[in-house]
């Protein structure tokens, strides 16, 4: 989890090189979040954002198991099939 991200924000964040204003004061160059997106989608996975004000931000993603299964597996499935936490 972190801090808040205004939903006007919310779809630039994954944005190669992005930094937000009010969150100026951090260290990074930007790419982290791009990276993430970038690798997930690579294989197929889709990303997503959870973030709601005095509660912080979520981001989160789905991979698929097998080609066949395509991007809707949970990692709660994921533990299920796998037999226990993973």
């Amino acid at each position: 989890t972190g801090p808040w991200i205004p939903s006007e924000e919310q779809s630039q964040v994954f944005d190669k090189f992005y930094r937000s204003d009010s969150n100026a004061t951090a260290k990074g160059s930007g790419l982290g979040l791009y990276l993430v997106k970038y690798f997930i989608e690579l294989h197929r996975g889709k990303v997503f954002i959870d973030s709601e004000p005095g509660k912080g931000t979520k981001i989160g993603f789905k991979l698929p198991v097998s080609p066949d299964m395509g991007a809707t597996t949970t990692p709660n499935e994921l533990s299920d099939q796998a037999g226990g936490p993973l």
